[in-house]
Parts: structure tokens; C-alpha cells; sequence
């Protein structure tokens, strides 16, 4: 599977239109690559993993990008049912409907994983917010 993720998302959408790999493959892939590294980086904060799993059923496969994962950053972005902080342990709660560049995604066929972290409100160029603490990039 990791040979899937060295793919970009043309070459991972293009992987699962002709059939070498399921449209489940890229999305486990990224899976069990953030399970096996964000311990020491601490970059997704949110995780919707059974969530994406269960939704790629529902993705047309004629959709662009069907069965390619991609996180969206805590920073915009908001989703339907799911958190949303940018950054800040005072924003709390979850948000009602998809912003319209989540509605397009989804359309598009990518395979939403959870959020990453970022500053506290998009305020400076270090990813370090109280709430959720530093990321480490490597």
C-alpha cells in the first residue's frame, strides 16, 4: 500500500479508475501512514477515519478524484456534524453544514480524513496553539 501514497492525487485517482487499486486502498494507506508517524508530529487533531471509510461507497467513481484522501486544515474548511476550532480552545462545538469548498471536495470524490492543526486562528507562521499543542514537522 505504500506505493499508492508516493502517488499524487491525479496519479492516485488515475490508480483507482483503471482498477489497480480499490477505491478503499488509497484511503487506508494514508490511514495506517498517520496512525504510524503522527505520534511524534501531533499534525491531525481530528480524526474521521470510520467516517471516511464508510463514506467511500457513496463516491461516484466517475467523480475526478474518487478514493483519493486528503486533510483539511482546522483553519476554514468547516464540515457538517464534525469539530471545528481553528486552532483555539475557545471555538468548541460542531458545525452544522459543509462550506461550499467541502461541498466541492466531496463532489470531486476526495476521501475527507479529519483536520490538521494550526496557529491559533491563522495568527502567526508557527503551528504551536494551546489547545492542541506544537506540530513537529519533520
Amino acid at each position: 500500500m505504500d506505493d499508492v501514497l508516493r502517488l499524487d492525487a491525479v496519479g492516485q485517482a488515475q490508480a483507482v479508475k483503471d482498477g489497480r487499486v480499490s477505491p478503499r486502498e488509497p484511503a487506508e494507506a494514508a490511514i495506517a501512514a498517520i496512525e504510524a508517524r503522527d505520534g511524534e508530529l501531533n499534525a491531525v487533531i481530528f480524526r474521521r477515519f470510520e467516517r471516511a471509510l464508510a463514506e467511500i461507497d457513496a463516491i461516484p467513481r466517475q467523480a475526478p478524484f474518487a478514493g483519493v484522501p486528503i486533510l483539511l486544515k482546522d483553519l476554514g474548511w468547516r464540515q457538517a456534524g464534525e469539530p471545528y476550532s481553528a486552532g483555539s480552545a475557545v471555538r468548541d462545538g460542531l458545525d452544522g453544514e459543509d462550506d461550499y469548498c467541502v461541498v466541492r471536495l466531496r463532489q470531486a470524490g476526495f476521501v475527507l480524513l479529519g483536520r490538521t492543526n494550526t496557529p491559533e486562528f491563522g495568527s502567526t507562521i508557527t503551528t504551536e496553539p494551546a489547545a492542541f499543542g506544537p506540530t513537529r514537522n519533520p
